[in-house]
């Protein structure tokens, strides 16, 4: 599925990954992230604050964003959420990866797959 809006700020140092052709109903503030929700409760959105600080990605990277890939795996009986995103840059790659345990996203196991890319 393709994601149509990929934008690293400077200022407030966030990394923000959504699919635009959903709407957004709610949002889960996991203290380092912003996940956002559309109303069948799938994750059509990610903010990842403090891209440099809070995951380490280096600010040359952020600056030249070609592209990205996300994957998400939730585990109900172990209220796992992985998150795995691959920030294309300059013809290379850079990994954020974040986990959250006892994270409720419901009773059923889900893997979402984001990709993007910019012109």
């Amino acid at each position: 599925m393709e994601i149509e809006y990929l934008n690293y700020d400077e200022q407030t140092d966030h990394l923000t990954i959504y699919k635009s052709e959903e709407k957004i109903v709610s949002n889960i503030d996991t203290g380092l992230a912003i996940l956002s929700l559309n109303k069948r409760k799938e994750i059509v959105g990610i903010e990842f604050m403090g891209a440099t600080q809070n995951f380490k990605v280096p600010l040359d990277i952020l600056k030249n964003l070609q592209g990205c890939r996300v994957e998400m795996r939730y585990n109900p009986s172990t209220k796992i959420l992985i998150i795995n995103a691959i920030l294309e840059y300059q013809h290379k790659e850079s990994p954020i990866v974040c986990s959250y345990e006892n994270f409720d996203m419901g009773n059923t196991a889900f893997t979402q797959k984001f990709a993007c890319s910019i012109s």
